[in-house]
């Protein structure tokens, strides 16, 4: 698959999956579902990232391939402030979606391309 080809399947996920209930609720269940194995193996891997980062209450983190932005909400729940990056515009507004949305700062960007400044190029 190209570079080119990847980045729509990204853009499509959403439309792939049948929606966001998973990603707006993420990494918890949805009602009704049992996402259990899931959900802890992404609540052990925020827990050790976040462990090894020890973001201070004044860092502002990237959450670069944000997605439904999960992590995003979790770190603003820590009072940390972060940045929800993502390629897809739908996963970004399922991030707003999220008990926290009104605090979650969302971008869509293109982490594949820099501008001559070497920065986020956002799309």
């Amino acid at each position: 698959m190209n570079t080119a080809d990847s980045k729509d399947a990204e853009k499509a996920y959403l439309g792939r999956t049948g929606g966001g209930a998973w990603e707006r609720e993420k990494p918890f269940s949805p009602v009704g579902d049992d996402t259990l194995d899931d959900s802890l193996a992404l609540l052990h891997d925020f827990a050790v990232a976040a462990t090894l980062l020890r973001p201070k209450m004044h860092d502002r983190l990237l959450d670069l391939g944000a997605g439904g932005g999960w992590c995003s909400d979790l770190l603003q729940r820590l009072n940390r402030s972060s940045v929800a990056v993502d390629i897809s515009l739908d996963m970004l507004r399922v991030a707003r979606q999220r008990p926290t949305s009104s605090r979650i700062t969302a971008v869509a960007g293109d982490l594949g391309r820099t501008c001559r400044t070497n920065c986020l190029t956002c799309v």
